[in-house]
């Protein structure tokens, strides 16, 4: 008797912990609205998802971030840092607390160094942008 392979499962496979997305928050648009809105998003070359997302959050990004003692500034950084870790604003490993996540402006990712409030509040540094 052969054995037989399993078939694959359809559709995308799973995402890897932690980076699939929370929650699904249903919102009914006017056609004319959805008519605007996809237009935008083609504009800027992104899906629907993308571009609300990215429209909302007013440009922000999701960062880890830290607080520095020596210095008392907020480093951050793409991945979760170590509680030892490699301090931007400093130039050298320094002891971290307070690692967490949340969102900060472009400007502010760029140059991995947070403004002294910026992750209480997802639009700390920037407004939201119209369409």
């Amino acid at each position: 008797m052969s054995q037989q392979k399993k078939p694959r499962k359809i559709g995308r496979p799973a995402l890897p912990k932690g980076r699939a997305k929370a929650r699904i928050v249903p919102v009914r648009f006017s056609a004319d609205d959805l008519k605007t809105i996809t237009a935008a998003a083609k504009a800027r070359k992104q899906n629907l998802s993308e571009w609300i997302r990215t429209t909302l959050m007013g440009g922000n990004i999701k960062r880890w971030y830290a607080f520095c003692p020596d210095e008392l500034h907020i480093p951050l950084f793409e991945n979760r840092p170590r509680k030892q870790d490699y301090c931007l604003g400093c130039g050298g490993i320094k002891e971290l607390h307070g690692i967490g996540e949340g969102y900060v402006s472009k400007e502010e990712a760029d140059k991995g160094r947070a403004d002294s409030r910026p992750l209480d509040n997802p639009n700390s540094t920037m407004a939201p942008r119209s369409l």
